[in-house]
């Protein structure tokens, strides 16, 4: 089995046009060469709610739902930044 991209390839949260032609053509070889679904993980740098769109539209997150992302998994925030953004968001535990 061999993996796909090495390295950072989204440092500052702004894909480009050409990273997600380049992610597409990787992830569509998961589709197309197993019989049965596998579980597919995504690991980035940012969260995707701080990851803009390409210039013509296209969004991380598309992409991963046309080839059922089961998870992404990120750790950006920093502490002063997560205590604001608690703020916003509903704790369950």
């Amino acid at each position: 089995m061999t993996i796909g991209l090495r390295g950072p390839t989204n440092l500052f949260g702004h894909p480009t046009d050409e990273l997600i032609s380049e992610l597409d053509v990787e992830l569509s070889q998961w589709d197309m060469q197993l019989s049965e679904p596998v579980t597919k993980v995504a690991f980035g740098h940012f969260p995707l709610s701080f990851t803009a769109a390409t210039e013509t539209g296209k969004r991380l997150e598309d992409l991963f739902a046309k080839h059922s992302i089961s998870t992404y998994l990120c750790g950006h925030l920093h502490t002063k930044f997560g205590r604001n953004l608690q703020r916003h968001h509903i704790q369950f535990w």
